[in-house]
């Protein structure tokens, strides 16, 4: 297994993020970040890919910034299909391997007592948890909060490692353990998309409560 590209797209951007993101290049890996996100991560020093020299400045008031064909294509595409391949490339991108994806906090926002109805729902994330689900369905290495960076990097130090130690008893285990770890944090990550969701859910089920009562 290897991993060389690495998508990143934060709503939560503090140090820890950063030093996530060094560590990450400190072991060649070609980091590529949403708009916010990269204009973050270079103002530390940083080198990356601007995504928005791909695909455009963010459209419709910052809705539409990573939702288009060469971000998602390079989530998607099938590296074992060279036509894949060359579609990607075709599009300015090469096929991601990691991908961290930090989306908005919705359910922060819809229990917000202060925030409007329109506030609230201005915080649901399409984007985001779309490549989340996206990664998962292409089997990538997927993050989405700050408590995944150690599961990240050793899954990274593991996936460097096992391309080193050639013994083939070691890399049965390796690619075994491998496995293990990146699906417990397809757990993670999909719960904490449950629960994001669940957060709008709830509150719509509680309106329509009230607008029987009414």
């Amino acid at each position: 297994m290897q991993i060389k590209n690495a998508l990143i797209s934060s709503f939560t951007k503090d140090q820890a993020l950063v030093d996530f993101v060094i560590k990450l290049a400190e072991s060649e890996i070609q980091i590529y970040a949403s708009g916010g996100t990269a204009t973050f991560l270079t103002g530390y020093g940083v080198k990356l890919v601007d995504l928005t020299t791909i695909v455009g400045k963010p459209k419709f008031d910052h809705r539409i910034v990573t939702i288009s064909q060469p971000v998602f294509g390079s989530i998607l595409a099938d590296k074992a299909k060279p036509k894949h391949m060359e579609e990607l490339a075709e599009m300015g991108m090469v096929p991601m391997d990691l991908l961290y994806v930090n989306p908005y906090p919705t359910a922060e926002a819809f229990a917000d007592k202060d925030k409007t109805e329109n506030e609230k729902f201005e915080l649901i994330d399409i984007g985001g948890p779309a490549m989340l689900m996206a990664g998962v369905k292409n089997q990538l290495v997927v993050g989405s909060k700050p408590e995944h960076f150690n599961q990240l990097l050793q899954i990274v130090k593991m996936a460097q490692d096992g391309t080193i130690i050639t013994e083939p008893d070691y890399q049965e285990m390796a690619n075994y353990l491998l496995q293990i770890l990146i699906r417990l944090l397809y757990k993670s990550v999909i719960t904490h998309l449950i629960n994001e969701y669940y957060a709008v859910f709830n509150f719509l089920n509680e309106g329509t409560k009230k607008l029987f009562q009414e």
